[in-house]
């Protein structure tokens, strides 16, 4: 388990911060940014939020789907601020400068080296688990099962419904803290760009239309399976902050 764990660190950290950069550009195409104006001013508020040499792209994620998405990524040379076709042609630009104000929160408070770090450690524990538990499940079911050992590729099944039933466990945990951190991302996003709280709630209100989200979900479904606090919430939020709250 525990080299099975260390060598899914290169794995998640390809897939999380390494993709964006190197695999994407081979199914969408990056240009960049066509409105210079806008560019500059999302350029001016990196340059408020620290991050230094960015480029700005725009890419044609609409020959997808209508879903909007934005996204600040990459290291050293490779830091790129990446807006969606789809928000520039249906977002107003204080709130596109909400959006991305949003997610350069979220790059400048390490949210993603946070989240990533989350998910190491929980495949560790996870893996581990699965050693100390299922090998006494196979002992007592290996007439049925036509395997003897948790080694044997035949055992891969039984791994795979066990991960999957923890992590539908751990749900509330992660999903909380993704809360956390997305709430951070929303304040940061309100006191760097300085746009009112209407083009803020406008923009969640846009986001749940052409992302086809729930507004208002239950409040169990809203705690076990959504990494984002419900829009309705968020649109409560950013209508009642004020940047003086700290």
């Amino acid at each position: 388990w525990l080299w099975m764990a260390i060598g899914a660190i290169p794995f998640a950290v390809f897939f999380i911060v390494v993709a964006p950069v190197v695999i994407s550009p081979l199914f969408n195409k990056f240009e960049p940014l066509k409105d210079k104006q806008l560019e500059a001013e999302i350029l001016q508020l990196a340059s408020r939020a620290g991050i230094e040499g960015s480029d700005v792209f725009q890419v044609n994620a609409s020959k997808q789907s209508a879903k909007i998405n934005a996204y600040v990524t990459g290291l050293f040379g490779t830091k790129r601020i990446v807006l969606y076709d789809t928000m520039i042609n249906n977002f107003e630009t204080d709130e596109m400068k909400f959006v991305m104000g949003h997610e350069m929160g979220h790059y400048v408070m390490h949210h993603i080296w946070k989240g990533l770090a989350l998910a190491i450690f929980f495949i560790g524990f996870a893996l581990w688990l699965a050693s100390k538990t299922l090998q006494p499940v196979i002992n007592r079911f290996q007439g049925r099962f036509k395997f003897d050992r948790l080694g044997d590729v035949a055992s891969l099944p039984l791994i795979m419904i066990f991960l999957t039933v923890l992590s539908f466990l751990f749900n509330p945990v992660f999903n909380s803290y993704s809360r956390y951190m997305e709430r951070q991302s929303d304040k940061y996003g309100m006191d760097i760009s300085g746009v009112s709280g209407e083009s803020a709630a406008i923009a969640f209100d846009k986001l749940s239309v052409f992302n086809l989200s729930d507004p208002d979900p239950h409040p169990v479904i809203e705690f076990w399976f959504y990494s984002h606090p419900a829009l309705n919430k968020r649109i409560s939020f950013v209508l009642g902050y004020k940047p003086s709250d700290g």
